[in-house]
């Protein structure tokens, strides 16, 4: 085993095992640490789209000549997604270094994963003298490790939807509530938060002093909603035009809608449709001679997603990590992912495409042989 493997080996034995969500050991890490965040801090809470806006974002400060971590999760293929410099994922050596320094701490502290990534970009923008940090929220606002930032210059809402009720509920309400907790200061908020539930973003930024934009006037039937929120936000910080435009460029974020070749005229696409909207814009994206191989955790609301793939023919389903039984009832059920991507991969006619939907868990390794391919 290498020193990264062990590295990450350890940084994934930091389990949080019940203990409440707050940001409070974040905070204390990186006190404990002497670490402290750049000078400007984007934080982006939201049910779904929150990568996709941050790598906008992100990618268009360093178009404009600024010096920019992206702290992002989950990961999909690779650990060293979660945190980039001037979108470059973070060195195996970095990580290693990182650990070494902060191991002691961090077990003092009983500090967990997330709270340890966060503490890694913090650390790499520290390293590299980094004016900016990209950060992503991890579920929900309230209680979450993000929260233990300062300099915060912006705050960018995605959307509200239904995921982590049991966590951050109960309903959309208390799902905004708790997001809504990300507005703290006067810094401005940008929002594609749909009404009623923007609402709650609305009050508190007027309890701040923030200027409130809401983007959802904006949005055409056919516009991309992250593009519209990423651009909105770029122009908000003063970026100059032709930096905003970089956030309206195609984008590829590793499982966010990825599509491969195969030899045999065939397609196989990855995307991390773990949640009833996410998996509501992926089926808007399928065609109707698409197959579907899904599966999904089980804490998520797997009944209401099968229910949503029901009327389509060639749906495989499969597991990821225990399955719930309304999985394990599905006519098409096959517990070993690897055997049932193989089970519907097989059944392709030239010209057709399998779409793999679900959990990053589940889409990240099975996506991981066509990602690492020449």
């Amino acid at each position: 085993m290498t020193a990264f493997q062990e590295a990450l080996a350890w940084l994934y034995g930091r389990r949080r095992d019940g203990a409440r969500r707050t940001h409070r050991r974040a905070a204390k890490l990186l006190d404990a640490l002497s670490l402290t965040p750049p000078e400007r801090v984007v934080h982006i809470v939201g049910t779904n789209g929150k990568g996709e806006a941050a790598a906008r974002i992100a990618r268009s400060l360093v178009y404009a000549g600024e010096s920019a971590i992206r702290f992002t999760s989950p990961h999909a293929r690779s650990f060293q997604e979660r945190v980039t410099f001037n979108e470059q994922p973070i060195r195996e050596a970095d990580v290693t270094d990182f650990v070494l320094q902060s191991r002691p701490e961090a077990e003092r502290i009983k500090a967990t994963f997330f709270d340890l990534s966060l503490a890694l970009a913090v650390w790499l923008g520290a390293k590299h003298d980094a004016r900016w940090l990209v950060a992503e929220a991890g579920v929900g606002a309230e209680g979450d490790a993000t929260m233990a930032l300062r300099n915060i210059s912006m705050v960018v809402a995605t959307n509200v939807s239904s995921d982590h009720e049991a966590a951050i509920g109960p309903g959309l309400a208390g799902i905004a509530t708790n997001k809504s907790a990300a507005v703290r200061t006067p810094a401005p908020v940008v929002s594609s938060v749909a009404w009623p539930e923007a609402g709650f973003f609305k009050a508190r930024a007027d309890a701040c002093g923030a200027t409130f934009i809401d983007v959802t006037g904006d949005i055409g039937p056919q516009d991309d909603v992250n593009i519209a929120l990423a651009v909105a936000a770029c122009r908000t910080l003063g970026l100059p035009s032709a930096a905003c435009s970089h956030a309206t460029t195609p984008i590829q974020l590793p499982c966010r809608w990825e599509s491969f070749r195969l030899d045999d005229d065939k397609d196989v696409v990855f995307d991390g449709a773990h949640n009833v909207a996410s998996l509501q814009r992926a089926i808007d994206r399928l065609k109707p001679s698409d197959h579907v191989l899904f599966g999904a955790q089980a804490q998520k609301d797997v009944a209401a997603m099968l229910q949503m793939l029901e009327p389509r023919d060639n749906v495989w389903t499969t597991a990821v990590g225990e399955a719930p039984e309304v999985l394990r009832r599905h006519p098409r059920f096959i517990g070993t992912p690897e055997v049932a991507l193989a089970k519907a991969l097989s059944e392709l006619q030239a010209g057709e495409r399998l779409v793999v939907l679900g959990s990053f868990r589940l889409v990240g390794a099975l996506s991981q042989p066509y990602a690492a391919a020449p």
